[in-house]
């Protein structure tokens, strides 16, 4: 009795998604737009009612990995762009995860929105303020398998292409610990008042160099 009313608030939801889609977007843009999309309009927590698919994102806006990963794929789909659902396990217990396959224009990455949520694993009293971690927006498969292992039951393509590293796409990748760069970078954000740097660095070495310095 309740499956009409339920399909018709996550359609109006998803068509509230679709309406803020700008004229002359990307498919780059798009998948950026749903990743901050589901972000912003859930919370993570375990034991939400019906945590395991997309009602628990689009009418309670609470959810776990399950349904952050199928609200994206929902909302890609609707707005034409290649998304799957991808199920295995992350470090460091082996915990069951879910997260997201997508194509851009040809090239596939992978997306993992539950831990692009500061929500995720947070003790934040105002978790509200915390900013969207894009750690996990457009990575290579050999990024995403430093903590996630996806299930055998999956062919997954390699993905390779870093042309849609966040960090690079936006000059916050950094090829080396060169201190007058990062201070160079450090201080165009105090001009321009904003509290935070996102910084991106090859190897744990270099990034190392650059937070000692």
């Amino acid at each position: 009795s309740q499956i009409d009313s339920i399909r018709s608030q996550i359609e109006a939801a998803a068509d509230g998604f679709l309406s803020g889609i700008q004229e002359g977007w990307g498919e780059y843009d798009i998948v950026k737009y749903a990743y901050e999309w589901v972000i912003y309009n859930t919370d993570y927590q375990i034991d939400s009612s019906q945590d395991q698919n997309i009602q628990s994102v689009f009418l309670n806006h609470v959810s776990v990995c399950a349904g952050y990963a199928k609200a994206m794929q929902y909302l890609l789909q609707k707005a034409g762009v290649f998304c799957t659902y991808i199920k295995g396990t992350i470090l460091p217990d082996n915990a069951t995860h879910a997260w997201n396959l997508v194509r851009i224009d040809g090239t596939y990455t992978l997306v993992d929105a539950t831990w692009g949520d500061p929500t995720y694993g947070s003790n934040a009293e105002d978790e509200s303020k915390l900013s969207i971690i894009y750690d996990y927006l457009c990575v290579t498969t050999e990024e995403m398998n430093r903590t996630h292992t996806p299930s055998g039951a999956y062919v997954i393509p390699e993905c390779t292409s870093q042309d849609y590293d966040y960090y690079r796409l936006n000059g916050e990748f950094y090829e080396s610990s060169d201190e007058d760069l990062l201070s160079k970078a450090l201080w165009n954000s105090v001009d321009n008042n904003s509290t935070l740097t996102y910084m991106k660095f090859p190897s744990d070495e270099i990034y190392e160099e650059a937070f000692s310095k």
